[in-house]
């Protein structure tokens, strides 16, 4: 199931520890979907002010910005 909002979304796709042992490739694909996802239903100028205020909140240091990588962002969603 998907989240109901750009702020479920967020903390889906950036929760994800990706460099984590834990984490199953597999689910790769569905991250990347999901961020798809996340952009047909709302626009770049939605989704930048709750990424902006999550890194800013939840991700202070480089270690925790290291570990949530955006390796599944469309450039075409900073296009137009």
């Amino acid at each position: 199931m998907m989240p109901e909002s750009i702020e479920g979304y967020t903390e889906d796709l950036f929760g994800c520890r990706f460099a984590d042992d834990s984490f199953d490739p597999e689910g790769e694909e569905d991250h990347l979907k999901e961020s798809w996802d996340l952009f047909d239903h709302y626009s770049w100028a939605e989704v930048f002010p709750v990424w902006f205020r999550y890194l800013t909140q939840k991700c202070q240091t480089a270690v925790t910005i290291h570990s949530r990588p955006v390796q599944w962002l469309r450039p075409s969603i900073f296009e137009g």
